[in-house]
């Protein structure tokens, strides 16, 4: 009976992280877009490439983590010579920094009632913590994760300090995922 007490106390409280569930993203249905100010004018994009995975119980957020990489080349602002001088040494310099990173520190919910996940960014050699607010659908056709948030690029050092473009770089993102 002892042996039996401590195999189910022993199964319980290993048992504690299997409630967070497992999912990766689905590069193909992922949507990042920005928008920025340039000359005036709101210009926007979007990047694909996305890769990485994410642990996620809204019941023990404290169980919960996120990795997520982005490709930097797959930018796209739909003008082909824009694109090419993004990826140069005078904004993004991809041949040393090929990857945007984000790795989680934390998750909570806000007084509102909403996510919040907290983490390192990673532009270039620049890592900031940021929080960004999400919210999480689960359907029975999959799950997603989506939000929006900002960064200044200059904190990151992308690009000069030209008065042409602004500072503030706003993104949104829908981020299906699949249960693994």
């Amino acid at each position: 009976m002892n042996n039996l007490l401590i195999l189910l106390t022993v199964l319980g409280l290993s048992g504690l992280t299997m409630w967070s569930t497992s999912y990766t993203f689905v590069p193909s249905e992922a949507d990042i877009k920005f928008k920025i100010k340039n000359m005036g004018f709101t210009v926007g994009g979007t990047f694909s490439g996305l890769e990485g995975a994410v642990q996620f119980n809204p019941e023990a957020l404290e169980e919960s983590q996120v990795y997520a990489t982005v490709d930097v080349r797959t930018i796209n602002t739909k003008v082909k010579k824009r694109d090419t001088h993004l990826l140069s040494a005078d904004f993004f310099e991809v041949e040393k920094y090929p990857k945007i990173t984000f790795q989680s520190t934390r998750f909570e919910v806000d007084q509102n009632g909403s996510f919040l996940v907290t983490g390192d960014f990673t532009i270039k050699q620049t890592t900031k913590s940021i929080t960004i607010p999400f919210n999480f659908e689960k359907t029975d056709f999959g799950d997603t994760f989506s939000g929006n948030f900002t960064i200044n690029r200059q904190e990151f050092e992308v690009g000069g300090d030209g008065m042409m473009m602004g500072d503030v770089v706003k993104i949104f993102f829908k981020l299906p995922v699949l249960r693994s």
